[in-house]
C-alpha cells in the first residue's frame, strides 16, 4: 500500500508476450498516461515494467486506484488491453513534496 507523497517505481508484470515483440505499451493510472517505451522502465531482470510515480503524482491519487494497459505489436494490426488494480493509496496528512 502507498501513500499520498510517496516517490516509486510501480512494478507491473507484462506476460503473454516478449518484449522485443512490442512496439508500444500505453499504460493509464488514474490520470497518468505513460508509455514504454519512454517514461517506464523495462526490469529484463525480474520481468517487470516499471511505472515511475513522483511525489506529486502521488499526492492526487485516493483510495483503490484502476489501471489500463494497452500493447501495440511490432509485427501485428491489433492492440491488446487489459485493465487490473494499481494499488490503494492512503491519504496523508502532509502534502509538501520533500
Amino acid at each position: 500500500m502507498a501513500m499520498q507523497g510517496d516517490a516509486f517505481y510501480l512494478p507491473l508484470r507484462g506476460t503473454g508476450f516478449a518484449v522485443e515483440d512490442v512496439a508500444l505499451i500505453e499504460i493509464v493510472i488514474g490520470p497518468l498516461r505513460k508509455t514504454y517505451p519512454g517514461d517506464v522502465l523495462y526490469d529484463a531482470e525480474n520481468g517487470l515494467f516499471l511505472f515511475p510515480l513522483t511525489q506529486e503524482e502521488t499526492g492526487r491519487q485516493s483510495g483503490p486506484v484502476m489501471g489500463q494497459a494497452r500493447i501495440k505489436f511490432k509485427n501485428a494490426q491489433g492492440v491488446v488491453g487489459t485493465v487490473f488494480c494499481a494499488g490503494d493509496f492512503q491519504n496523508s496528512m502532509v502534502r509538501t513534496v520533500l
